[in-house]
């Protein structure tokens, strides 16, 4: 009868706490934890702009720095950057990876290229290799620099002997030197970070008090039958 005693005083304990204050406590801790992972990624969303506006001025040096900030800011914040998705082989998968690109800055670049390449053709005997090549290539990409373009001008150069000194190429910038990418972390100190922890912990306490309290239920009825057979 004390063992019985004591679990019906444990069940009690656990039982002044109702489950449906928990829930409360937990549905109010998601609310704030969804508002902070929201704010983070709106975070990350301006100092994205920040890049992009930069890269559309062609304004190396500002772009620079507003890369920096956009780092230091993904690198700080959980959910700056992650997309949430499926594809073949997750039925949920979170990509943390985000990637910017100076897309303006190296097309600017790419003209400037060219331009070199087309300056030097007066004081070339041999000929103006990238001439050749964007005259085959311009009429088969008529919107614009991308980077099947530029294959498409290194292709046609290529085809010529690298024996012949002199040949005018164009020589491309490399786009790996402007797309930067970044990793935002799992979790970060931050009202967002804390708060998911928060309600992870709310989570496993409903769990565990819902089981502790069964138990301690069936245990109380088992006892029960074995003092009423006696």
């Amino acid at each position: 009868m004390v063992g019985k005693g004591k679990i019906k005083k444990r069940l009690k304990q656990m039982q002044s706490l109702k489950n449906w204050q928990l829930f409360i406590l937990l549905l109010l801790v998601f609310f704030v934890d969804l508002t902070a992972l929201r704010l983070n990624n709106v975070g990350m969303v301006r100092r994205r702009e920040a890049v992009e506006a930069a890269d559309k001025a062609g304004d190396v040096e500002a772009a620079r720095k507003a890369t920096i900030e956009f780092a230091n800011y993904v690198y700080a914040h959980m959910n700056s950057g992650g997309i949430m998705y499926s594809d073949k082989t997750h039925w949920f998968k979170i990509n943390r990876e985000v990637k910017i690109v100076w897309a303006n800055i190296y097309e600017s670049d790419m003209r400037k290229a060219e331009q070199i390449a087309r300056e030097a053709e007066s004081n070339n005997p041999n000929g103006n290799i990238f001439k050749k090549a964007e005259e085959t290539c311009r009429p088969r990409f008529r919107g614009g620099y991308s980077l099947a373009y530029q294959q498409c001008i290194l292709d046609e150069q290529n085809k010529y002997p690298a024996s012949n000194q002199g040949q005018i190429k164009a020589k491309y910038p490399n786009i790996t030197e402007y797309t930067y990418s970044f990793v935002t972390p799992i979790w970060s100190p931050d009202l967002a970070g804390w708060t998911t922890l928060v309600a992870i912990i709310l989570i496993f306490m409903i769990i565990i008090k819902m089981v502790t309290t069964t138990i301690l239920k069936l245990v109380l009825k088992n006892m029960y039958q074995k003092y009423k057979n006696t």
